[in-house]
């Protein structure tokens, strides 16, 4: 409902003209797009697990040799395909997500240690420095922003070790998490940052670092990508202090 004032020639208020606009149908079609992606979700889990289970017997049995290799790619690729359906969930949720004050030490630490069975297998060696309690205004999916960015940098960037700090910088608190892999190309940080990142190149977790810029823009954060000292990848997360 929008309304104005109704004036006469010589500008003086005589009334008021209420527009009133019938929203359910549109209401009715997000209700509509909300089941179905529910559906699509839930049938794309099926799919997965069902996937990972042949693969996990087929783990099983005596393979030729220098097939293992090909079976941990495509299991891995199956799991990345669980996070993709989990974080698209997660970015839904952003439109009901309440910002209160949160705990930035407890989110990481946790984070870590959920990333840390992962990180051993694939021998990465992950280095928190958070000593200090910070406090900043975010929601229950923080952590999950977090536990999504450490496994794709895990995933995808071939790296050997990572960096995961946090500091005050003009009064907001900014999480830097960077490792020594591969590098962002720069046309792609600028989308992921802009939140114009298309898709247009796979391989380098480009839509999942985008989709978690959403829900941390959804906080009244910001992500910038850059290249990190340590020689790969480095995306700063900003969050505002409490």
């Amino acid at each position: 409902m929008y309304y104005y004032p109704l004036q006469d020639e010589k500008g003086e208020i005589r009334g008021v003209v209420a527009v009133l606009r019938d929203i359910t149908d549109r209401k009715k079609s997000e209700e509509r797009e909300a089941f179905l992606e529910t559906l699509l979700r839930q049938d794309m889990r099926n799919k997965l697990g069902v996937s990972m289970g042949f693969l996990e017997l087929l783990e099983e049995a005596d393979l030729p040799e220098g097939c293992r290799p090909y079976l941990g790619k495509a299991m891995d690729s199956i799991g990345k395909g669980f996070d993709l359906v989990e974080l698209a969930e997660e970015v839904r949720k952003t439109r009901y997500v309440e910002v209160e004050e949160i705990n930035l030490r407890e989110v990481l630490e946790n984070a870590v240690e959920e990333c840390e069975g992962l990180a051993k297998e694939k021998g990465v060696e992950i280095e928190l420095d958070s000593e200090k309690r910070r406090n900043v205004r975010a929601g229950y999916l923080l952590k999950k922003v977090f536990l999504h960015m450490f496994r794709t940098g895990i995933y995808k960037s071939s790296c050997s070790k990572m960096r995961v700090l946090d500091e005050e910088r003009d009064g907001e608190v900014v999480v830097r998490v960077e490792d020594d892999g591969d590098k962002i190309p720069d046309a792609v940080k600028e989308k992921i940052s802009e939140e114009t990142y298309t898709g247009e190149t796979s391989g380098i977790g480009g839509a999942i670092y985008s989709a978690v810029g959403e829900v941390v823009r959804s906080f009244g954060g910001s992500i910038e990508v850059k290249d990190s000292e340590l020689g790969g990848a480095r995306f700063d997360v900003h969050l505002k202090k409490t």
